[in-house]
């Protein structure tokens, strides 16, 4: 187990480094990346996809919305639940 948990943190090292360059860490291109292959994606599932805890994932969509990457908005279904799309500026990253 601790060979994958090695190996994963490789994988974000490199992800990270050749994200920085466009200003992105390698969370925020999985959860643009998912949030562009569903178009509308709930936080429920953006955490269970991501795989990281619900204050955290809550904390940078936050963050992504104020850089203008991310729209946030009730769902139509439940308004207790929050859809995430993508801005223009999403999408262009």
């Amino acid at each position: 187990m601790a060979h994958f948990a090695r190996i994963e943190r490789q994988h974000q090292t490199n992800a990270n480094a050749l994200l920085k360059p466009h200003g992105l860490k390698h969370t925020e291109w999985r959860i643009l990346a998912l949030t562009d292959e569903f178009q509308a994606v709930s936080l429920t599932q953006i955490v269970d996809l991501v795989v990281i805890e619900r204050t955290t994932i809550g904390k940078l969509i936050d963050r992504m919305v104020l850089k203008n990457w991310l729209n946030k908005q009730k769902s139509s279904d439940d308004a207790r639940a929050l859809r995430v799309s993508l801005t223009p500026g999403g999408q262009k990253l």
